[in-house]
């Protein structure tokens, strides 16, 4: 299947407008998205997901994303907060960042290199094995569409995993700490 989406990226050449309200909550049937500082912990909400995906900030975009958010979080602890819900959370979970951000993580069943707006990047699998043969971040996320039913991303930028769950008829639980994202996520589905 094709797909084609709006990407929330700290990179010039893809960012997008942000001209979105802000939004600290969205429901839209048994999905949520939600305004969420992941270094301040993980919502209660996430409890029904049967599985992670997450696009975390890389080090370079932590202060554009910083900035828009009117949060100054440091990537350390946010990366330090993901490996704790690694470990306290114990569920299939996929992180894609850059090639250091395994020193912060457990030890992962799975590495894959893949594309990601024609950029390479890692993809960290814990508490699971995927297909190897997987290319792109697209390709994973509807992978995991296919084997689960609810996506947790708390660091869902303009929500592209709980979009494609979305289609295949699962639903999501997303956050991010920009309230524009939540917006745009909101704006997104009442257009639909």
């Amino acid at each position: 299947m094709k797909q084609s989406f709006k990407y929330h990226s700290a990179l010039k050449q893809i960012r997008c407008n942000e001209d979105f309200p802000e939004i600290e909550y969205f429901k839209k049937g048994k999905s949520i998205a939600m305004f969420n500082d992941l270094t301040r912990g993980l919502p209660i909400e996430f409890d029904k997901c049967d599985v992670f995906y997450s696009d975390p900030p890389y080090p370079a975009g932590m202060n554009y994303f910083n900035k828009k958010s009117n949060i100054q979080t440091k990537y350390n602890d946010l990366m330090i907060a993901i490996s704790n819900i690694i470990l306290n959370k114990n569920k299939p979970t996929i992180i894609t960042n850059c090639k250091n951000a395994v020193k912060f993580f457990p030890s992962p069943n799975q590495i894959l290199k893949i594309k990601m707006n024609s950029s390479e990047v890692y993809a960290y699998v814990f508490n699971t094995e995927i297909d190897s043969s997987l290319k792109t971040n697209i390709d994973i996320i509807n992978y995991l569409a296919c084997k689960f039913n609810t996506i947790g991303d708390f660091c869902c930028g303009y929500g592209l995993s709980g979009i494609i769950f979305d289609i295949y008829g699962k639903s999501f639980v997303l956050s991010d700490y920009n309230k524009k994202c939540i917006g745009y996520i909101k704006q997104k589905y009442e257009n639909l």
